[in-house]
């Protein structure tokens, strides 16, 4: 009777403890899978000039209908809803600017930066969370923090400069022409990176003129490229 009743309990412990190791394998695929939604945004500068006949709308300078104007305005705030989100930034022709993922106005994941002609411009790798926890991250200093190797193209497409970080410090920068490597150097000492903030159009430029919205706002695209 005690046998039976021992190996019971060994196989409950063996059962409770399979349960606890799938879960933990479920949760931990979840958050390497996890998606999220893509927003964008608008790097235009909007102005309303009283004029004898009305208000003139502008957008970079240009007059624009008050619908365009609006539409813009809207999007500014974009960045805001983030927690976090793959934001695309726009110009006034909607060509794609920036693609980044961002919690708000911190750079936490993937990192793109095009020509005005759709052309690659720069790519590389932002610090990221793993664990969900984007606030626990964020509070830790991981806010805009490069890492690894980030490629610099020119217009023709052909690659310029790589620089390699080491959690926001500058390792190594590797020089290119015409595609092919032609000088390495190595930082005697990491340092910071000179660009470590991110560019006004990734949501910084609303500060200027409009206060955040307080609620999330439906700025929800589906059409841009992870």
């Amino acid at each position: 009777m005690f046998l039976l009743y021992f190996y019971f309990q060994l196989f409950c412990m063996r059962t409770l403890f399979t349960l606890l190791t799938v879960c933990f394998m479920v949760l931990s695929i979840q958050a390497q899978t996890t998606t999220f939604d893509t927003l964008k945004t608008y790097d235009v500068f909007l102005e309303q000039v009283k004029t004898s006949w009305g208000m003139d709308y502008k957008a970079n300078g240009q007059s624009v209908s008050v619908e365009k104007y609006n539409y813009y305005k809207m999007h500014w705030n974009a960045a805001y809803a983030c927690k976090p989100c793959y934001l695309a930034t726009m110009d006034a022709q909607d060509h794609v600017l920036h693609f980044a993922l961002q919690y708000q106005n911190c750079l936490v994941g993937i990192y793109k930066e095009y020509y005005p002609e759709g052309g690659i411009k720069v790519e590389g790798q932002y610090k990221t969370d793993t664990t969900g926890n984007f606030d626990a991250f964020l509070k830790q200093g991981n806010c805009n923090l490069r890492i690894g190797k980030w490629i610099y193209y020119g217009p023709q497409g052909t690659k310029t400069k790589a620089e390699v970080y080491d959690n926001g410090k500058l390792i190594k920068v590797e020089e290119y022409k015409n595609g092919a490597k032609t000088q390495l150097m190595d930082e005697e000492e990491p340092r910071e990176s000179a660009s470590e903030e991110p560019k006004k159009p990734l949501g910084e430029k609303i500060k200027s003129k409009f206060k955040p919205k307080e609620k999330e706002d439906p700025y929800l695209e589906k059409n841009f490229p992870n």
